[in-house]
């Protein structure tokens, strides 16, 4: 199957030259992801606070229109802090309690800390990670 994303007339103007230059990437990673969101594989969509909340947001929109093409329940979206600790993000992601697939968003990544504190722990809670 194949979902093209229809753009208003609205969505056509891109304000802000930083939003405009997400585009192309996420447009890309989206692409590459397509067939895991048709079969809705994904309960949990998390970004990393800060500088991942707007690709986040961006993508969250995205899996709920294909979603909802496929009459599938939504997942959830929720932030995380990259400065936060290990033990923290177990707390909430126990709350979140994700039962497929996450998606991690994260749009830098300069020593990978953030990162490697969230797969550890979903690692230990044996979610399943792309």
């Amino acid at each position: 199957m194949s979902i093209e994303i229809p753009k208003t007339e609205e969505q056509s103007e891109i304000r802000h030259k930083e939003i405009a230059e997400l585009e192309a990437p996420i447009f890309k990673i989206f692409k590459e992801i397509l067939p895991t969101l048709e079969k809705g594989e994904y309960d949990l969509i998390i970004g990393i606070d800060a500088s991942g909340r707007i690709p986040t947001l961006i993508i969250d929109k995205l899996v709920n229109y294909v979603y909802t093409k496929n009459s599938q329940e939504f997942p959830k979206t929720r932030f995380l802090a990259g400065s936060g600790s290990k033990e923290d993000a177990e707390e909430y992601i126990k709350t979140w309690d994700p039962r497929k697939k996450v998606l991690i968003v994260e749009d830098t990544i300069l020593t990978g800390t953030s990162v490697k504190f969230l797969t550890e722990v979903l690692n230990k809670k044996t979610y399943v990670l792309i």
